[in-house]
């Protein structure tokens, strides 16, 4: 087997890695700013319920020995606590960040495919090399997408009804 570099690159192949590009482009953006409200709305609740915590706690112990009181102080503490840590465990900060950074990628490995297929069609002796770099870095691109924890499903289930109704070739 030779070099992956210098191995012919059909057009198809080419145009199927523009269909994704061309939707994750544009797809991924508002999934990084979806997971960017929810980290920013478990934030802001979480400084919410400590600063109902914080305010409570004092007044029910100084004037309630009742259990309930203490009680209904205790779970908003807990509370406060899960939905402190439910961004941190689910990664959404993190994710929205990694997120919004493919946007661009996908934007510039989107003019290189294209680049690429034009150079194919034309029939340029370089054509096939530069597609082979395409290719690569669309799968770069592609994997650090498939690697986002968590996983975009709603607009990967968008993308797979687009390509089962016929309106996308097929492609990654």
């Amino acid at each position: 087997m030779g070099n992956p570099a210098t191995q012919p690159v059909s057009e198809l192949r080419v145009l199927e890695c523009i269909d994704s590009a061309e939707f994750w482009s544009t797809e991924i953006g508002p999934y990084a700013e979806d997971m960017r409200k929810r980290a920013d709305f478990y934030a802001i609740s979480s400084v919410v319920l400590s600063t109902i915590t914080g305010l409570g706690v004092w007044s029910t112990l100084a004037g309630s020995t009742h259990w309930p009181a203490v009680l209904l102080v205790s779970l908003v503490a807990l509370a406060s606590a899960a939905v402190a840590a439910i961004p941190q465990i689910k990664g959404y900060g993190r994710c929205a960040e990694a997120a919004a950074s493919l946007g661009p990628r996908y934007g510039h490995v989107l003019g290189e495919l294209e680049d690429a297929l034009a150079m194919l069609r034309n029939g340029h002796p370089d054509g096939s090399a530069r597609a082979s770099q395409a290719l690569k870095e669309f799968e770069e691109v592609r994997t650090a997408k498939q690697n986002l924890r968590p996983f975009p499903v709603g607009p990967q289930e968008k993308l797979n009804d687009l390509r089962a109704k016929g309106t996308k070739r097929r492609g990654p």
